[in-house]
């Protein structure tokens, strides 16, 4: 009889330990799914914020004739060859050294300056033609939120 209760005992045991299993997985799994569902509130709510930020807000607008006027301005020149290579217009020993610099140039310039422009080092570098730089100028308009027409 002795023999019976310790096998009833052990079998009690090795139940509760995969009751035990099964609770904790359908508590992973539970976790897992809570997770999930914020995650999709979250980002919905993060979508209706920002769709009700754009119609408080509105977007700037710049034309591309103001900032190619603006750009003429900085140059000192009436008109800008869009073929042409950036160092016909810029000097120095280093094209992409000068290229780097005038990012900077166009930042602090009474032209760009108000509108905030923030063009890094590096956003010139690779300008071969003229209308490169026009279009990383461009490029940092609309990636912060203006409208370019």
């Amino acid at each position: 009889m002795a023999a019976v209760k310790t096998a009833d005992k052990v079998t009690q045991r090795k139940n509760a330990k995969v009751v035990t299993k099964a609770a904790k997985k359908e508590t992973a799994l539970q976790k897992s799914i809570r997770r999930v569902r914020s995650g999709i509130i979250f980002e919905a709510a993060y979508q209706r914020a920002n769709a009700a930020l754009a119609k408080t807000k509105p977007a700037k607008t710049i034309a591309a004739t103001d900032i190619y006027l603006r750009l003429c301005s900085v140059l000192d020149v009436t008109h800008i060859e869009m073929n042409a290579p950036p160092s016909d217009y810029l000097k120095g020993d280093d094209p992409v050294k000068v290229l780097r610099a005038f990012a900077a140039v166009l930042n602090n310039s009474n032209e760009f300056e108000s509108d905030g422009l923030g063009l890094a080092p590096g956003d010139l570098g690779g300008a071969k033609k003229m209308k490169q730089i026009g279009g990383a100028i461009i490029d940092w308009y609309e990636s912060n939120g203006w409208i370019v027409t």
